[in-house]
């Protein structure tokens, strides 16, 4: 995945932008749910919390048994 090769370099603006349209257009369902957390993930990390707060409410609405529900949960929360 182009945004993970993005977090690599450390181009965490660009890797969220990548997750985002990785998210958007996979069918994929494995490759979606984890575009979606790291997405999420890396918008946290660069303080955008209110688009991060956004992008953790769909992730929990949508996989509520997701691998990444708990830590979902905890960032989700430190957003606010």
């Amino acid at each position: 995945i182009l945004g993970l090769s993005y977090l690599k370099s450390g181009e965490k603006p660009l890797a969220a932008t990548a997750m985002e349209m990785s998210y958007k257009s996979s069918f994929n369902t494995g490759i979606t749910e984890e575009a979606l957390f790291t997405h999420g993930k890396v918008c946290y990390e660069l303080s955008r919390f209110s688009q991060a707060t956004k992008i953790f409410k769909t992730y929990l609405d949508q996989y509520p048994k997701g691998s990444r529900y708990q830590e979902s949960v905890e960032l989700l929360t430190d957003s606010y």
